[in-house]
């Protein structure tokens, strides 16, 4: 190839983040680690202002040649073999990664997260009993709030903030962007969004409960970059009805499967194990399997305060779960277990050596790699978490650089023994850093907004003997 596509172009389609050596193609995914010499190369054609030695006007052979000391005609071959290179590397199917931080990723202090969580609404046609969600349960837990599935003022990210927020993550170089909620498709300016996303040319995935993705949804959002479609579903029809407070549940999710499945997307089924639906895994995957689903993330739930009516499981009774799953499916099925628990799987912190099933993430990235901003415009190193950093009026690369990394990076320290003398300990960081994350120096936490609680108690899946 002796020429390649102009520079607004590949823009477009690539990001550099010279900070990790890394070149990603958002057209698919891929991941391209660059020795020095051809950051040099991506940096002649994607570098946002060129250096003072090069000024304004100079030619990406230009800038090549001048940082390499080479003459241009070289410098111009060099480039062009180069681009010709990332170009047509083969295509492949979509990376499904892990949320975990890789060694040498996580120890830099990156300016701008690589991805975004954006949670567009907190209406949601489900109740679950166990939703994460900060703005439906207080953290004493008396009882969980209802979803709102109606209009009311303030439930959805004004589409000028969403549009902002979508602005500064292009501007920093973010690599992909997740909309979530709430469900995100109840945002009346859900389209909207999706199309300023995919105009800036984010890789993005779209995490529902498949209430809207019907077959021509899912082929709509295809066509706006929207690659990956998480979808909640927490066990067989009963079971995820009665988990979800809502006796249409099962049915949506299996229907935006479908739909995302034949639209060609990379489909993910979003488990919560507890022991009220553990027994019932396996025949779930069974289900997801002939759908044609590749990938299943089982989640442990963590309790919440002291009256959650929902039960946790051991972590080492997800790690048995997947190994009986992947004897059952035959290696046709990916598991990974996000969130990142200790490698330990212990109830308290134990000193290991041998290293964890693959399928558990390395320590978490949150705050590290990727960070998120809820419906209501506040910066958050987590979903997960009421804490906030600030708001994204101030800048989403002050409040992640100047609050979020340096207090995550505190809290990833040893607080203990056991974890401090851990050979598996730089892998994990002591599992999910949430509770060590209680506050940001001179951040006044604004009060948290609860949904109205629900009037009758969550409904219970009968259980079965192995669920005792």
């Amino acid at each position: 190839m002796s020429t390649f596509p102009p520079d607004a172009e590949l823009r477009r389609r690539f990001v550099h983040r010279p900070e990790l050596s890394l070149l990603y193609n958002r057209a698919h995914g891929l991941e391209h680690r660059l020795n020095p010499a051809a950051q040099i190369m991506a940096a002649a054609v994607l570098a946002r202002s060129d250096t003072e030695a090069a000024g304004p006007d100079v030619s990406p052979a230009r800038r090549a040649a001048l940082a390499l000391a080479l003459p241009i005609e070289r410098a111009a071959a060099d480039l062009a073999a180069f681009w010709d290179t990332i170009l047509t590397a083969p295509d492949r199917p979509r990376p499904v990664r892990k949320s975990g931080a890789p060694a040498d990723w996580a120890a830099v202090d990156v300016p701008f997260p690589l991805a975004l969580e954006v949670e567009i609404t907190a209406a949601c046609n489900w109740h679950c009993t166990f939703c994460y969600n900060t703005w439906k349960v207080s953290d004493t837990l008396g009882q969980r709030s209802a979803s709102v599935t109606g209009t009311a003022p303030g439930l959805h990210l004004p589409l000028d903030t969403a549009r902002r927020i979508l602005d500064q993550a292009a501007a920093g170089g973010c690599l992909r962007i997740r909309l979530s909620g709430g469900e995100p498709t109840l945002h009346p300016q859900f389209r909207e969004i999706v199309e300023h996303a995919s105009a800036a040319g984010f890789d993005l995935e779209l995490f529902t409960n498949g209430v809207r993705v019907d077959d021509a949804f899912a082929a709509w959002l295809t066509a706006r970059r929207v690659r990956v479609l998480l979808v909640s579903l927490h066990g067989q029809a009963a079971t995820h009805n009665a988990l979800a407070l809502n006796p249409a549940a099962y049915t949506q999710a299996i229907g935006g499967i479908r739909a995302g499945v034949a639209a060609g997307m990379t489909v993910m089924a979003e488990a919560l194990v507890s022991a009220d639906n553990l027994a019932e895994m396996p025949a779930m995957v069974d289900t997801l399997r002939e759908l044609g689903v590749a990938h299943v993330s089982f989640m442990p739930y963590v309790a919440t305060g002291p009256n959650d009516p929902c039960r946790p499981v051991a972590a080492s009774a997800v790690a048995d779960l997947i190994t009986h799953c992947r004897e059952r499916t035959a290696g046709t099925v990916d598991f990974r277990v996000p969130c990142a628990p200790r490698h330990c799987l212990t109830d308290t912190p134990t000193a290991i050596t041998a290293p964890v099933d693959e399928a558990f993430d390395d320590h978490c990235a949150a705050g590290l790699l990727w960070g998120s901003v809820s419906y209501d415009g506040y910066v958050r190193h987590c979903p997960h978490t009421g804490v906030v950093a600030g708001h994204v009026d101030e800048g989403i690369a002050t409040v992640w650089t100047q609050r979020i990394v340096p207090t995550v990076r505190a809290a990833l320290e040893p607080d203990n023994d056991a974890c401090g003398g851990c050979g598996q300990f730089a892998a994990c960081k002591g599992g999910c850093h949430l509770p060590k994350v209680r506050a940001y120096p001179g951040v006044e936490q604004p009060p948290r907004r609860l949904l109205p609680l629900a009037t009758a108690a969550p409904a219970r899946p009968k259980r079965s003997e192995g669920n005792r």
